[in-house]
Order: structure tokens, then C-alpha cells, then sequence
């Protein structure tokens, strides 16, 4: 029964309420026609009424004008004489005003547009009276004037010009009353006019919600059927912008990842040659640099892998103070160029050797201390790494960035780490930036086990923090620490006018057994030495700041070298600016160095050694690897290598590379030349660009391949060294034939474990050779 069609729900009849809404339609449109004429002919009265107003006004003001007609006579006697004429012109004045003002009034009373007159006519009566009194006035003085009584006529001129000001005044009121009634009227007709518009209105948007509801269902049955092929373009679409997404930033990190393999490789090579101490800092700087850049394009590169929720992170062995020092160093030169005190302070009890990311430990830090700086125009900023409560088999670290900056409201404050977002709208323009580097600093440390946070106060600075958990690294005997014995029990002299520089200066020299005496500013420390050199405790060695108020850090010095006692007082520099420091000055001076904020912990205790003169020898301050290299660890074995690379640079690079892990390198430019090169000589292995002209690494390898299925040649290892580095690169390496998978920019370790790993042996090689040989 229920399948029968008599059961069956039959559809609504919308049909017939098509016909009652078209009915309405007419009817309303009808309405809205009849009110639009209506508010016609209210606006066309309007303009008809607001004339005749007008009209009104200029006869009030042309009697104005009649009125100082009536006054000219009486006045100009005095200079024409002519007192017949002057009085033959006086009656002609007054009978104009008269009839003028007669005509005026007959009109108001006439009113042939209903206008409500009452209240103007019974103010025409003071302009009569005023006017006939000015014109007794003028009579007299005419008739003063015709007996030779000139002082007489004179007299009554005041009191004629009295009567004219009282008939102009009267005038006026006539026309302020005018101007009012015509107001009146104007706001009674615009009030009417807009109630009948907002009926309109009404009318109007009832009409459209009909036409709306008429057309919704209209639409209704073309929007079922086209639902489902609407799907399926939108399905399609999204997966062709996932395809071209994913091909733009394979595209991008190729293009990225070339240049920046050729700046990562070349630094290295150059601190593996012969270096002053300022190249090796230089070199050392570069590589820094890159290595930071080279972890945002990595970010940038896995932003799919955030979205995604897929973000991996690494886990290695690093060193915390190196981390952080590498860190403001990159931001160094932006403080420098703002005047800005750069400091770091990092407690004693915060255990260097730690386990964990340190790239992305580096990325949050950098971006907090960028904006720090970004956003403090004076003062200082400081970044200050505590340890936290214990975590679970591991350590718990706090880095606070503080500033002296423009500081953030409580609005801004909670919806700052959302991405795209900055505190004001306004500072995207002043400042730059996208918005996004807080909230990626946000899923970053969440993702290291930890919480990120700000306190900040308008007008006076902030202070972003984050908490990360990590774990204890394997333990490594700190040379600078064995170096600096030295200083053990030494006297030094701090002059800082910044008491957080002096805390940090305090805590690292104390840290190793160094007396620290403090000074605030040039003149105590003047003082203090005077004290120190009386009871014969003359300092060992004295740090001062370059930018003090009053006398600055070389003033002292010069004031300092009059004492005979401290003209061998070995002195350092601090400072955070960018003023060019006379070397030669300071040699006649005796001021050792000049070391720049924020203060590396180990180049400082090393320029204090040099300063002090210490015998010890002082290694090179390169930064501790993350994961340092066993020392015994075995050598790459020789071999000859076919590097198949079509950049210029990264040729170079290669060919140094492997020459000094003792290899032997031919070069080819793609693919093509690759198999002609391979059919040639004997190689053991093949170093393989996948992205080049004329004949890539896939198609190369695939061609190689097929040469030794068919007996041509013996398997040769070729391994994929690419700037791709996306999720599947590896996969599609392997797919066409590769054995093994390099991404650019290359690592030496990474290098050399791939090269222990394919080409052969020395045992292997020799065994080789000796059955070649008895063959």
C-alpha cells in the first residue's frame, strides 16, 4: 500500500500562490504609484510656496531700499543747497514707499496660496509710524534750512536718522518673520513627505521579499539538479589547486634550496682554510646567517605539513647557550642601527648541553627578539633563559624577551596569536610584517611541550615569553670554561649605566670566580678607583660601557690614565651602537678591545684572557655543532665520482667538497652528458641532480638503468642530490632507479656517511685490483 500512487505525497501547488502574489504585486505597486504622486505634489507645492516667500522677502527688502530714499533728502541738503529740490524729491521718495508698502501688504492679505499670514501683517503698522516720524523730521529740517536755521536743521538730522534706523528694524522683523513661517512650512511639508516615504519603503520591501521568495523557489528545482555537477567542479577544482599548490612549493624549494646549498658549502670551505680572527667571526657570521635562513625556508617550505598538523620535529643534541648567542646575532646589527642595548642573560643553572630542536628552538626566539626590536625605538632588549620546574625524564626552559617598546593594549593582546593578525592595523604600515610569525612561534612551542604568553603594558615595553620541555644532551667539558681558570679570583671593574648589563656581567664573571666591582657611571668610577687604589686593592682588569651619560666610556679612560697607578689598566669596550672607534686613539690609550652588545660569553672571557696576557692557547670561537662528530670517526674512502650537477656554483662546491673528502671528481652538466660520461670512464658512484636541462636525473637514471639490464656495463650506485626536499621527493627518487637521497644544501656528515656507505671499501678495492692483476 505504501508503494501505491495514491499514497503517494503529492507536491504543493505552488502555482496558485503565484497567482494571489501576482495579484499583490499589482495592488502594491498600484499603492506605491499613488504615494510617489502624492509626495510629488508635495515637493511641487513646496517649490511653489518657497517662491512666493521669496517674492515676499525682496518687496520687504526693496522697502528697505525705498526707506533710505525717504532718509537721502534731509541729508543731502546740507552739501547741495537746493532746498526746493530736495523737497520735491522728498514727497516723490515718500509716496514710492507708500504705494510699495500698501502693494506689499494687499498681497499678503490677497494670498492666493492659503499661506498663514497673520502673523506679518500686524508688523507693517511700527514701520508706518516710524517712517511718517522720519519723515517729519526730514519736513522740519528742510523747512530749518529754507529760513537759514542750518544749526536747527542740524539738530533734527539725529533724530531723522533715528526714525530711519527704527523703520529699518521694523523691516527686518517682517523679514525674520517671513523667514520663520517659511521654515515652518518647509519642515510640516518635508515631515509629510517622510511619512510618506517610509509607507513607500514598506511597500517596497514588501514587494522585494515577494519577488525574493517567488525567485527562491523558482530557482529551486535549477539549483537541485545543478547541485551535483557544481560538486564535482568544486571537487576537481580543489584538487587541481591542491596539485598546482603542491608543484609551486616543489618549485620553490628547489629554487631556494640551489643558491642557498652554494652560500652554505662555500662558507664552509672558507673556514676551513687559513683565517684571521675578524675573517673566521666574518665566515662564521655568513654561515650563521644561512643556516638560520635555511631553517625559515624549511619552515615556509612545511607550512602544508602545519596545516596539516604533520609538522615533525627533530631531536638532537645542541648547545643551549650557543643556540641563543647565534640567535641575537643575527639581529645584532638592527639593534646596533637603533641604538638600542642588546643584552643576554642566561642563569647559571640552565644546563647547556640539552636535546631537542634547535632549529625551531631558534626560529621562535628570533622572531621574538625581531619584533622586539622592531617595535622599541629606546632602551633595551633582553633576553633572559631560566629554567623551569623539573618536566618528566627532562628539563623545562623559559626564554622571556623584554623591551622597552610601544607596548600592547589588553584589546590586542588577546587575539595576538592569531594568524595574520598584529597588535594594530596601522603598524602593518609603519612597521611591515605578515601577522603570521607569532601564531607559527605559537604551534612551534605547543609542539615542543610547552606555552607561549606576553605581558605588556602601553607605553612601557612587553614581554613575550615561551616555556619549551626538552631533555638533558650528553655532557660535554666546556674548553672555554678550563681556559678561563685564569680569572679565577681576579678583580674586575664594571662601569654600566644599564643595571641590567651590570646583573649580567655580575653573574657571568662571578660564575667562574671573579671578584666584580660596580660602577653606575664615570664618575663613581672615578671614586671607586680612588678608594680601591687607597686601600691597594687597584683592579686586575675593568670592563666599561662606550655610551654613558655624562662621560662616556673613553673620557673615563683618559681620566683614569692620569692616576700613575692604573696607566697599565688593562681596559675593554662594550657597546651596542654604530660609531666608528678610532683604533689608534685607543692604542695610545691602552684600551685592549672593543666588543660589541650583545656579548658572547666566550668571546668575552677569552678577550679578558688575552687582556691579562695568559700564555694558554686560545682555540678558535666557531659555534659547537649540534650534534658534534665522534673525533675517530673513519674517513670517506677514496673513489672516483661522476658529480651530474648544471649549476655553476654548486659544481664548485661539489668538486671541493669531494676533493677533500679524498675523491676523485669528474663533472657533468645534465643528464645526457652523464651516460656519455658513465660509458667512458669507471666510476664507483654518481652524484645526481634530478632538475636539469635537455635530460633530468629521473630520465638519466632510468636510460642507465636499462644499459645495465642489458649487460652493458655492471650496476653502478647513483645517488639523488636535489634541491627537492618534499614529502614523496625521496620516494620518486627511488622509484627511478636511485639508491640513495641527498637534499641541498649539503651537509659534510650527511655527505660523507653516503659516500662510506657506496663506494667501496679499501679492502674491497684492493681485492679488486689483485684479481685483476692475476688475471
Amino acid at each position: 500500500m505504501s508503494d501505491s500512487p495514491r499514497s503517494a505525497k503529492r507536491p504543493v501547488r505552488w502555482h496558485r500562490l503565484y497567482y494571489v502574489l501576482a495579484a499583490f504585486d499589482l495592488l502594491t505597486v498600484a499603492l506605491g504609484l499613488y504615494l510617489n504622486h502624492r509626495t510629488s505634489g508635495i515637493y511641487e507645492r513646496s517649490i511653489v510656496v518657497n517662491q512666493a516667500w521669496a517674492e515676499a522677502l525682496a518687496g520687504v527688502s526693496d522697502l528697505g531700499a525705498l526707506a533710505g530714499e525717504v532718509n537721502a533728502p534731509g541729508n543731502e541738503v546740507f552739501e547741495s543747497r537746493a532746498v526746493a529740490q530736495e523737497r520735491a524729491r522728498l514727497e516723490r521718495a515718500v509716496q514710492r514707499f507708500e504705494a510699495a508698502l500698501n502693494e506689499q501688504r494687499a498681497a499678503l492679505q490677497l494670498n492666493p496660496l492659503g499661506l498663514d499670514v497673520a502673523p506679518i501683517l500686524p508688523l507693517f503698522a511700527p514701520v508706518e509710524d516710524s517712517l511718517d516720524a522720519m519723515v517729519v523730521q526730514s519736513r522740519a529740517i528742510l523747512s530749518h534750512f529754507e529760513a537759514g536755521e542750518v544749526e536747527q536743521a542740524g539738530e533734527r538730522m539725529a533724530s531723522m536718522d533715528r526714525g530711519l534706523a527704527q523703520t529699518l528694524r521694523g523691516l527686518s522683523v517682517i523679514r525674520r518673520q517671513i523667514s520663520a513661517e517659511q521654515a515652518r512650512l518647509f519642515d510640516e511639508q518635508s515631515a509629510a513627505a517622510a511619512g510618506l516615504r517610509r509607507y513607500e519603503l514598506l511597500i517596497a520591501g514588501a514587494l522585494l521579499a515577494m519577488v525574493v521568495c517567488v525567485t527562491l523557489y523558482g530557482h529551486r528545482v535549477a539549483r537541485e539538479v545543478a547541485l551535483s555537477q557544481e560538486l564535482v567542479v568544486a571537487r576537481d577544482s580543489a584538487i587541481e589547486t591542491s596539485r598546482l599548490k603542491s608543484e609551486f612549493v616543489a618549485n620553490m624549494s628547489h629554487e631556494l634550496r640551489t643558491p642557498m646549498n652554494g652560500i652554505i658549502g662555500m662558507s664552509g670551505l672558507l673556514l676551513d682554510t687559513p683565517l684571521s680572527r675578524d675573517q673566521r667571526e666574518y665566515a662564521e657570521t655568513v654561515r650563521t646567517c644561512a643556516d638560520s635562513l635555511l631553517v625559515v625556508i624549511n619552515d615556509i617550505l612545511d607550512f602544508s605539513k602545519i596545516e596539516a598538523g604533520k609538522l615533525d620535529l627533530e631531536v638532537l643534541d645542541f648547545d643551549l647557550r650557543t643556540t641563543v648567542e647565534e640567535t641575537l646575532e643575527l639581529v645584532m646589527e638592527r639593534a646596533r642601527a637603533k641604538q638600542l642595548e642588546l643584552l643576554c642573560e642566561l642563569h647559571a643553572d640552565v644546563p647547556r648541553c640539552l636535546r631537542g630542536d634547535p632549529g625551531r628552538l631558534r626560529q621562535v626566539l628570533l622572531n621574538l627578539v625581531s619584533n622586539a626590536i622592531k617595535f622599541t625605538e629606546r632602551g633595551e632588549v633582553v633576553v633572559s633563559v631560566t629554567r623551569g620546574a623539573l618536566a618528566d625524564g627532562g628539563e623545562a626552559v623559559r626564554f622571556e624577551v623584554r623591551d622597552t617598546g610601544i607596548g600592547i593594549d589588553e584589546q590586542a593582546r588577546a587575539r595576538l596569536f592569531q594568524p595574520f593578525v598584529q597588535s594594530d592595523a596601522s603598524m602593518t604600515r609603519r612597521y611591515g610584517g605578515t601577522g603570521l610569525g607569532l601564531s607559527i612561534s605559537k604551534r612551534l612551542v605547543e609542539l615542543m611541550g610547552g606555552s607561549i604568553g606576553v605581558e605588556s603594558e602601553l607605553g612601557q615595553g612587553s614581554c613575550f615569553w615561551f616555556t619549551v620541555k626538552l631533555t638533558r644532551g650528553q655532557a660535554r667539558q666546556e674548553a672555554t670554561a678550563v681556559r678561563a681558570r685564569p680569572l679565577n679570583g681576579k678583580r674586575v671593574l664594571i662601569v654600566d649605566d644599564n643595571a641590567t648589563n651590570r646583573r649580567i656581567l655580575r653573574e657571568t664573571l662571578g660564575a667562574i670566580g671573579v671578584e666584580v666591582v660596580e660602577a653606575v657611571d664615570g664618575a663613581d668610577a672615578v671614586r671607586l678607583t680612588g678608594e680601591l687604589a687607597s686601600d691597594s686593592r687597584l683592579p686586575d682588569l675593568a670592563v666599561f660601557d662606550y655610551q654613558m651619560p655624562g662621560m662616556h666610556g673613553v673620557d673615563l679612560v683618559r681620566e683614569l690614565r692620569r692616576d700613575e697607578r692604573l696607566k697599565s689598566l688593562p681596559v675593554v669596550l662594550l657597546t651596542s651602537g654604530l660609531e666608528r672607534l678610532d683604533p689608534a686613539q685607543h692604542q695610545r690609550l691602552g684600551i685592549f678591545a672593543t666588543l660589541h652588545k650583545p656579548i658572547r660569553r666566550n668571546r668575552l672571557l677569552e678577550t679578558l684572557l688575552e687582556a691579562l696576557g695568559a700564555t694558554l692557547a686560545l682555540e678558535p670561537t666557531s659555534p659547537l655543532p649540534s650534534a658534534a662528530p665522534p673525533q675517530d670517526a673513519p674517513r670517506a674512502p677514496a673513489g672516483r665520482v661522476l658529480l651530474v650537477e648544471d649549476n655553476p656554483v654548486n659544481q664548485r662546491v661539489g668538486q671541493r667538497l669531494l676533493a677533500k673528502l679524498n675523491c676523485r671528481v669528474d663533472v657533468a652538466a645534465n643528464g645526457r652528458e652523464a651516460l656519455v660520461a658513465c660509458s667512458s670512464a669507471p666510476y664507483d658512484l654518481v652524484l645526481m641532480d634530478c632538475q636539469m636541462p635537455e635530460m633530468d636525473g629521473f630520465e638519466a637514471t632510468r636510460a642507465l638503468r636499462q644499459l645495465e639490464a642489458q649487460g652493458a656495463r655492471p650496476r653502478l650506485p647513483v645517488v639523488a642530490i636535489t634541491a627537492s626536499a618534499m614529502r614523496g621527493d625521496r620516494e620518486a627518487c627511488l622509484a627511478a632507479g636511485m639508491d640513495d637521497y641527498i637534499s641541498k644544501p649539503v651537509q659534510v656528515a650527511e655527505l660523507t656517511r653516503v659516500l662510506q656507505r657506496w663506494l667501496p671499501q679499501p679492502a674491497a678495492r684492493a681485492a679488486d685490483s689483485a684479481s685483476a692483476l692475476g688475471a
